[in-house]
């Protein structure tokens, strides 16, 4: 069924089955998405992600698994085509070769030098040149990106030595490590993207850190692909550091339909580790000047990739946040987790209904007449435990509308949802309501649900009340 807001994407993206995080100072129990290669392969996108996850999407909103991937587990993984061929490698790994994108992988060995010295190599990007030379860029620290041209007979060695392209600059602010960037001395320059565009090569790439709202990307261009780096003194070109979506870091650059460009990039969350994180993805364009830009980190409905309908608001669906900070009565919370907490637009905190709430709701007062176009939950899951066997999976609920407050009708039933999404973006045919109301039917086993986030998206009604 087509309908006016169907064609729209928010973010943070809903992927599906967001995996195990990482492991760090001994806590295991997240879910993260982060670091995302994004190529374009026969008019669909395959997203690369630590660790070790992929997923594509025809349509480039709805996202599946891909389970006939054959690939080792990377952290911060890149993969290129080149010559008919796909190469992979993440931090400090080797690097690996296939004939198709999914694998599987061969691994051929680690960088090295010309002289045959191995090479210390984090956050690497390869890029295949329009000319069949093949390239590699890297680097995770202070001393900035390197880069260098691999051997098209060998390819896992380099020719000549690394190269510096660019490093740690404290009179560039937004560089310094923080969350008020008051680290002079220290950043981690990171997360290296090489695009190429109308002969000009830009070098992006992240600062200041994963954990930090003020994770952002920088720019610089030349005409050359290992040399003559300069800055590009609009940077950041990418930084939000309020919302649900800041900490806007490592990522790519990467075509899509009609000849235009999409940046896919990681968001922070951060709550139970520091590599607690999301990915999500907007419009990239170029100015009159060559300069990259991305107009808007954006957590409201956009229009998908194609869809042309407000030239002037960019791509902007016109469908704007109803519930934000407005009021929330809920069937019940547990200590400390208020009904505040699913309206207040931040990633760290959550409602969560008592423990003997056997169908928890939020009901929201919107304190007009709205026409709800759609919603997005971002879900907690409260109790996780893989070591104990306490696995995330599918919620189920439904969302309900009412005008007056009393009388309540179905919006949106999902009562026998399969699909596990950390983060859920729904989208249905517009439906006027004053009050909304979210009912959570059934949760994985062992979990307790908590709604970092809920959103109805709509545009208002105009009806005299």
């Amino acid at each position: 069924m087509e309908y006016k807001f169907k064609r729209t994407y928010c973010n943070p993206l809903p992927m599906p089955d967001y995996p195990h995080g990482s492991e760090v100072n001994g806590f295991s129990n997240c879910r993260e998405l982060a670091d995302p290669t994004v190529i374009w392969h026969r008019n669909k996108w395959i997203l690369y992600a630590t660790i070790g996850s992929v997923y594509e999407s025809e349509d480039y909103k709805n996202w599946k698994v891909c389970t006939q991937c054959d690939m080792p587990k990377l952290v911060a993984p890149t993969v290129v085509e080149h010559k008919n061929k796909f190469y992979l490698m993440g931090s400090e790994s080797a690097l690996y070769c296939a004939d198709s994108p999914y694998g599987p992988f061969e691994e051929l060995g680690k960088i090295t030098d010309d002289t045959g010295e191995e090479l210390y190599i984090r956050d690497p990007m390869l890029f295949s040149d329009d000319d069949e030379k093949l390239y590699l860029y890297w680097g995770l620290g202070k001393d900035g990106i390197y880069g260098m041209e691999l051997d098209h007979k060998q390819p896992c060695r380099g020719i000549g030595k690394p190269i510096s392209l660019c490093k740690f600059c404290p009179e560039h602010v937004w560089e310094r490590m923080g969350a008020w960037n008051q680290n002079e001395g220290m950043s981690f320059i990171e997360g290296a993207w090489m695009l190429k565009h109308q002969g000009e090569y830009y070098l992006i790439y992240s600062a200041s850190g994963t954990c930090y709202r003020t994770y952002a990307w920088g720019v610089y261009r030349s005409r050359s692909p290992l040399k003559d780096f300069i800055y590009q003194k609009t940077g950041p070109i990418l930084l939000k550091k309020y919302g649900l979506v800041n900490g806007t870091g490592h990522g790519s650059v990467v075509k899509g339909p009609g000849h235009t460009y999409w940046a896919f990039y990681t968001v922070k969350m951060c709550y139970a580790t520091k590599y607690e994180r999301r990915i999500a993805m907007d419009p990239v364009g170029f100015d009159e000047t060559g300069n990259l830009y991305i107009g808007e980190v954006t957590e409201i409905p956009q229009w998908l990739p194609g869809i042309k309908k407000n030239p002037e608001k960019g791509n902007d669906s016109g469908l704007l946040p109803l519930t934000s900070e407005e009021q929330a009565v809920t069937s019940s919370h547990a200590p400390g987790r208020d009904a505040l907490y699913a309206v207040d637009e931040s990633m760290l905190t959550w409602w969560e209904p008592s423990d003997k709430d056997s169908r928890p709701f939020i009901t929201i007062d919107l304190r007009a007449c709205y026409k709800i176009a759609a919603i997005r939950i971002i879900w907690r899951d409260v109790n996780l435990d893989y070591e104990k066997g306490i696995l995330p999976g599918p919620f189920q609920y439904k969302v309900e509308g009412s005008k007056e407050g009393t009388r309540f009708e179905e919006i949106l039933d999902c009562t026998d949802n399969q699909m596990d999404y950390a983060v859920d973006y729904r989208t249905f045919p517009e439906k006027e309501a004053r009050h909304i109301r979210l009912v959570i039917t059934g949760c994985p086993e062992g979990i307790r649900p908590g709604v970092i986030n809920f959103t109805a998206f709509g545009t208002y009604a105009d009806i005299q009340e």
